[in-house]
């Protein structure tokens, strides 16, 4: 299946206090990170349509200061996934663009346009309080995803599970959602707990 998802990956040079932000941030050459999508287990990648989009804002720019020009946050897209080159997928999922208020989109740059059809590259960090980031995204006709979906294929995937995209019904994933906000409440009410008794010393 073959949508793409190319992470974020960044370095900062420099400090948060620059006056031109833009300046400080140096991204990875592109072609340079291919490899590391191929080659590390966790990344997924695959091809797919963004159908809805949302945002969710932790907090607000700040028009005070240069710096901190963006929203702190998530942009969420809906994908619909019609293939995958690496990694099992449901044919349907939210996926997270990660906001920060120096960087914004960061490496990753926008959001791509909905109806569009783009190479995602995707990785869902450990934990239930998690989420599936964008780490990279390439419209599916550009050059990068060519070569992307090129090295996919050369590449020696004999200890690989076969890339799978499988139905994935409303149903499917309330009951997901379910299972996951039930263990998400328990951890909450211990964390409650402990923060209680702190509290009470």
């Amino acid at each position: 299946m073959k949508k793409i998802t190319i992470s974020a990956l960044f370095v900062l040079m420099g400090t948060f206090g620059v006056t031109q932000p833009a300046s400080a941030l140096s991204c990875l050459d592109p072609d340079g990170m291919i490899n590391m999508f191929v080659d590390e287990s966790e990344y997924l990648i695959v091809t797919a349509t963004p159908t809805k989009q949302a945002e969710y804002v932790k907090s607000g720019p700040d028009t005070t200061d240069p710096n901190m020009m963006y929203p702190e946050g998530y942009t969420a897209q809906l994908l619909n996934i019609t293939e995958s080159y690496k990694g099992s997928t449901p044919d349907q999922s939210w996926v997270y663009f990660s906001r920060n208020g120096t960087w914004n989109y960061l490496c990753v740059g926008e959001p791509p346009a909905i109806d569009s059809d783009n190479v995602y590259v995707l990785h869902k960090d450990e934990g239930l309080f998690s989420f599936t980031k964008v780490v990279a995204v390439y419209a599916a006709d550009s050059d990068m995803a060519k070569k992307l979906v090129a090295a996919l294929e050369e590449s020696d995937s004999d200890d690989l599970e076969a890339p799978m995209v499988y139905e994935a019904s409303a149903s499917y994933w309330l009951e997901e959602l379910k299972n996951e906000l039930v263990e998400m409440a328990f951890i909450t009410k211990v964390k409650l707990a402990e923060w209680k008794f702190w509290l009470a010393l």
